[in-house]
């Protein structure tokens, strides 16, 4: 499965471009520096701290970053998913990392609970500021959009959602009738 263009465009709104490199938080320590859509830029990248790059370019890079999520998101999930689960998970992964990534797929293989993997997206929630680890408002309220479309995508919970719908309908009509 490949990542639906819309799930790309959102993506793409959200990570906004950046023609230089800008702070990006840290790990480990390790001060991370990103360019173009959120590209975090690799020891072997050393060139992009300085560089001027154009949307092309910023595209390149954010292409070559999305293939092995998409890869990993392909090989890593026992279960079937649709397209907006698999988009999630790309689009987790793209922000959170691969190894972040991998949990959450853990805990799908492992429960194949849509939401308890909602509850688990929702726990990468913080950033690294001067050593300290923070609650991000920014990544709560994305983390939150994440979970809330994994779910909904899960067919099971729209038929719940349809019938509790047309049961609260029924009540409804049932009331006022009378």
């Amino acid at each position: 499965m490949k990542t639906s263009s819309s799930a790309i465009a959102e993506l793409l709104e959200i990570e906004q471009f950046s023609a230089k490199a800008y702070s990006d938080g840290e790990v480990k320590g390790v001060k991370k520096f990103s360019i173009g859509y959120g590209h975090q830029i690799r020891p072997n990248e050393q060139y992009l701290l300085t560089a001027t790059i154009n949307k092309a370019k910023g595209m390149e890079l954010f292409a070559s970053d999305l293939a092995p999520l998409e890869t990993q998101v392909n090989k890593g999930s026992k279960h079937a998913l649709n397209q907006s689960q698999y988009d999630v998970f790309v689009k987790f992964g793209y922000n959170a990392g691969t190894g972040s990534l991998a949990k959450v797929l853990t805990t799908w293989n492992t429960t194949h609970d849509v939401n308890k993997v909602a509850e688990h997206i929702k726990l990468y929630k913080y950033t690294t500021k001067n050593g300290v680890k923070v609650v991000s408002t920014g990544l709560v309220e994305r983390r939150a959009a994440e979970a809330l479309e994994f779910v909904k995508a899960y067919p099971k919970s729209s038929l719940f959602l349809a019938v509790g719908a047309l049961l609260l309908a029924r009540t409804f009509f049932l009331t006022f009738k009378n």
